[in-house]
């Protein structure tokens, strides 16, 4: 069974949306400044992200080419991925090493620096307070878990909320709701 029926979906005028947008473009240009120095530093090419449920994203980790000094530290957790059509290596500190405890520490000063510089799909779900968390359908090896998501989709921005969620929360008067239907062409459609 499909979770559709355990979110509502909503979108804003494509007037809001570039309100919305020109809010964040400050943002999005000191995050970029602040990613520019990190990969400078490193020698990364990107950040690993990872969120709690319903949380906001954090670093986790550095991705390196795949042929980077880094990418084969032994006293690191390794996944192989492809990132702009070149082959790179996720790192993770691991906890019980040194040097791999020295990379979370790292991490987590870049989470720092970055914090109140968040990604336009947090700062969309921040700025409209609409972050929600709930349960969607048993899957026969779970249940999943559901949270707010949210995004541009050609001239308007898209969300997707559980319902009923964990919290109480004001769905925003310029948000329309819209059926599943119509957010799936909206997003399909602005790929």
């Amino acid at each position: 069974m499909s979770n559709e029926k355990h979110k509502k979906y909503y979108r804003t005028t494509p007037e809001k949306k570039s309100e919305i947008a020109a809010i964040y473009a400050p943002i999005a240009v000191m995050r970029d400044k602040v990613l520019q120095s990190i990969y400078k530093e490193t020698g990364a090419v990107a950040v690993a992200t990872s969120s709690g449920w319903g949380m906001p994203l954090f670093v986790a980790g550095l991705v390196f080419p795949a042929d980077h000094p880094e990418a084969s530290n032994p006293h690191y957790h390794q996944k192989p991925a492809m990132h702009d059509g070149k082959e790179v290596v996720i790192v993770e500190g691991k906890g019980n090493r040194k040097a791999g405890y020295a990379l979370q520490r790292k991490c987590s000063e870049y989470q720092k620096r970055l914090k109140d510089l968040p990604v336009l799909k947090d700062f969309i779900i921040d700025h409209m307070g609409v972050r929600q968390t709930g349960m969607g359908e048993s899957t026969g090896r779970g249940v999943a878990m559901l949270s707010t998501q949210a995004g541009i989709a050609g001239d308007v921005i898209v969300l997707s909320i559980p319902f009923p969620g964990d919290n109480k929360i004001t769905i925003p008067d310029y948000l329309e709701e819209i059926s599943y239907g119509t957010f799936y062409d909206l997003v399909e459609n602005s790929k």
